[in-house]
């Protein structure tokens, strides 16, 4: 991984994370009820992420910052399995724990479905064929 790649994804997650932090402190879940705000930031970050991966997949050099300021810097920083997982058990905890489940499933399942939203939605707009997106690449 080149310097230049390090940086990115530095500047991207501290971005994204911020972004993060921000919105949890405007819309926090009180205990014991469903944590939208984590779902909604994790699906918005799913569908940029599809997004995102796609416009770049097969581009030069210069797509390959993109990648790593936007989807693996911005992207990562923004969504969040730690707190995601943390609410899944603290919920259980609080008895709550079919509550725990249902988000923890909801989370996976809606997750995909905005991942491949974001594909789609890029490839509708390019209207054409986009490359697929490997992530065992190299830069």
């Amino acid at each position: 991984m080149t310097t230049g790649a390090v940086v990115a994804i530095a500047l991207g997650g501290a971005l994204g994370t911020v972004a993060r932090y921000e919105l949890e402190l405007a819309w926090p879940a009180a205990p014991g009820t469903f944590p939208a705000t984590t779902l909604a930031i994790n699906l918005a970050g799913s569908l940029l992420l599809g997004v995102l991966l796609s416009v770049v997949a097969g581009q030069t050099v210069p797509a390959h910052r993109v990648r790593a300021f936007a989807a693996v810097g911005l992207c990562g920083g923004f969504t969040t399995f730690s707190t995601w997982m943390m609410e899944s058990v603290l919920l259980a905890r609080d008895g709550e724990a079919a509550l725990g489940f249902a988000y923890t499933a909801a989370s996976l399942a809606a997750g995909f479905v905005a991942v491949a939203l974001g594909v789609a939605l890029a490839r509708a707009v390019s209207h054409r064929r986009m490359p697929r997106f490997d992530p065992r690449e190299e830069d």
